[in-house]
């Protein structure tokens, strides 16, 4: 989680204070599943004036876990997918790149994705 916190300066501006600084960390990395520090986490991002740039930095990044920007992991990859499929690329469910890896068919013969086993590819 350090690690993940850390990265978080890497884009931000020199001096720039982001609201969630010194508040708890458990708020942005919660377990999984519904959670009030979800809701904490982003009544704190609203009031944040880094949380578009925030968010930008951790869109692109499916690794990343926690509330970034204001988004959740699934809502920031749900975005993910949503940009490259209007930008005409092939993404699987989770925005993996069709051309990243290679596509399997599975028994029921629809499209799947071989690194982390999505149902189905969205075609751009």
């Amino acid at each position: 989680m350090i690690a993940l916190l850390t990265a978080r300066a890497l884009w931000m501006p020199d001096g720039a204070r982001p609201a969630c600084a010194g508040m708890p960390p458990e708020w942005w990395f919660p377990p999984p599943g519904p959670s009030p520090a979800i809701e904490r986490a982003k009544a704190v991002c609203h009031l944040c004036p880094l949380m578009e740039p925030c968010a930008e930095y951790a869109i692109p990044l499916s690794d990343l876990s926690g509330v970034w920007g204001s988004l959740t992991a699934t809502e920031r990859a749900a975005e993910r997918r949503r940009r490259q499929v209007a930008a005409g690329i092939s993404v699987c469910g989770c925005a993996h790149h069709r051309t990243s890896h290679r596509a399997v068919y599975g028994s029921s013969r629809r499209m799947e994705c071989d690194q982390c086993d999505c149902p189905q590819y969205q075609e751009g």
